[in-house]
């Protein structure tokens, strides 16, 4: 589903997007949507600021989109670049 296709089916009421989840250090995320019969999104997020020293990303994630008729994993994606896409999109 398009990004702007999502946002409309949230407004409408005919998706769903439960509030994150996370750790209490902030060292983790999970979130979760569904939309219609498109199928069930999750979204993992490790945040590690301790990373810069070593030369890595500080946030790591991973998409998994799962069949709505099945529940058969379709999908796995890098979740960074994503957010990246879904942020412009939002503003």
């Amino acid at each position: 589903m398009a990004f702007h296709l999502a946002f409309r089916a949230l407004a409408a009421g005919e998706a769903e997007q439960p509030p994150r989840i996370g750790f209490a250090d902030g060292g983790g995320l999970a979130m979760a949507a569904r939309a219609g019969g498109e199928g069930d999104v999750y979204k993992l997020i490790s945040l590690r600021p301790g990373n810069r020293e070593r030369g890595l990303p500080t946030i790591h994630a991973l998409v998994v989109w799962f069949d709505g008729e099945t529940g058969v994993p379709r999908l796995l994606v890098e979740g960074s670049s994503l957010t990246a896409l879904r942020t412009g999109a939002a503003s």
